[in-house]
């Protein structure tokens, strides 16, 4: 089942209650400083996991940095306050998941395509204006700081643009190897021809609607089911190809999208059964005369012994 529960909701909550024009001082940031060997504070605030002291991340002075500077910092902060900076990064970048999560696939889909229509040139980079614009367009209510360090986190090589797709892998976060072989073998099964396309209209006929979670549980109809999940693939894939009207679905498209929707499934074995369910990989040809449901050749015997 698709979860109900914002995993980023402890962030959404701790920034709904700060002024978003001011760097990050509050209890959390303090605990991030005054607990160093609590691995706990340093997940919630960076959202990864640590094996060591806290010591090596955060600088000693980093309350003394933050009481010195009441007022936003506009470039980049001093060299011994490196991790400090970056922390806010991922801050600010789970914010920005916390608030597309809560509006479903359309959220991560709808920011793809108003990237694509900022990239003018068809280039798939954005420097930081279009970037700065794509995200105001969402009504994110991020500040041109918060835009500016993740823009900053995305543009590794600083070249001063940002890949869009990179940038929405970076929100996806990675896909484990269980997950990835399982769109793999989804496209597989659908391309039978082997030529690594598949046609829009395949896409539609061999959706199953009853399959799908939500049609199980009866939230919705199968119906309901596949005119959402295919509309949003066709979004994404005409993002993905510059709205060129293309109707050729690649690996990589399929498997882009697909990611997407993995990240609404927290556990693995739902995301399974979804991908299993709607497009039917679970179920195979049967030969007509070696079908279940005839009578044995001899009495008492299996059919393995037989």
């Amino acid at each position: 089942m698709m979860s109900q529960q914002n995993p980023f909701q402890n962030v959404s909550h701790y920034y709904e209650n700060q002024d978003p024009a001011q760097v990050v001082r509050t209890s959390l940031a303090t605990d991030l400083v005054s607990k160093p060997n609590n691995k706990d504070t340093y997940l919630t605030f960076t959202g990864q996991e640590t094996d060591i002291g806290l010591d090596s991340h955060i600088p000693k002075n980093y309350n003394e940095f933050m009481k010195n500077n009441k007022k936003v910092f506009a470039g980049p902060p001093p060299s011994d306050n490196k991790d400090s900076f970056k922390a806010q990064q991922l801050i600010d970048l789970q914010t920005v998941r916390s608030k597309l999560f809560v509006r479903g696939p359309r959220g991560m889909v709808g920011l793809k395509k108003n990237f694509k229509m900022m990239d003018r040139d068809n280039s798939n980079c954005l420097n930081f204006q279009e970037f700065y614009q794509g995200l105001l367009n969402m009504k994110l209510d991020l500040k041109e700081l918060r835009a500016k360090n993740l823009f900053d986190l995305a543009d590794a090589d600083k070249s001063g643009a940002v890949n869009i797709d990179e940038f929405i892998d970076l929100l996806v976060g990675p896909l484990n190897s269980f997950r990835q072989r399982l769109i793999d073998l989804a496209f597989k099964t659908l391309d039978r021809n082997g030529n690594g396309f598949l046609e829009i209209v395949e896409l539609e006929s061999s959706f199953n609607g009853r399959r799908h979670p939500e049609c199980i549980s009866g939230e919705k109809t199968a119906e309901e089911c596949k005119v959402e999940f295919m509309s949003l693939l066709k979004s994404h894939h005409n993002s993905s190809t510059g709205f060129k009207g293309s109707m050729r679905v690649s690996h990589k498209d399929f498997k882009k999208y697909h990611e997407i929707m993995s990240i609404f499934y927290e556990r693995d074995n739902d995301f399974r059964n979804l991908l299993l369910g709607i497009w039917s990989i679970d179920l195979r040809q049967v030969d007509p005369q070696s079908a279940g449901g005839q009578r044995p050749k001899s009495v008492g015997k299996t059919s393995k012994e037989q």
